[in-house]
């Protein structure tokens, strides 16, 4: 089997491409790992931690690596999660208000 001995470049852009991130696309932030070292513990939400380096989700592109297509952030997500818990229970109102009238 051949070896290759990689510049640190060349590194670099197989693992962007072996991510799927074009050249030239990786987040500015994290350069496209899709995580960070944070200087501090505290959560992602601000909450109490401690003081060390903390290995954690990118802020920026939110762990996709690429500053074109950032995936959602955590806050949309749980967001969206409400909203969508607070649409079916909705749903299911108006579908037991329907079967009354029709009876």
């Amino acid at each position: 089997m051949a070896t290759h001995t990689y510049t640190s470049e060349e590194f670099i852009e197989a693992a962007l491409l072996w991510r799927g991130i074009e050249p030239g696309r990786a987040c500015d932030r994290c350069g496209g790992a899709g995580t960070r070292a944070y200087g501090s513990t505290s959560t992602w939400r601000g909450g109490i931690g401690g003081q060390m380096i903390t290995n954690g989700v990118c802020d920026k592109c939110w762990g996709s690596g690429d500053k074109d297509r950032p995936w959602p952030s955590h806050d949309g997500m749980e967001s969206n999660a409400i909203q969508l818990t607070y649409c079916q229970e909705k749903h299911r109102e108006l579908l037991s208000e329907r079967v009354k009238l029709k009876e």
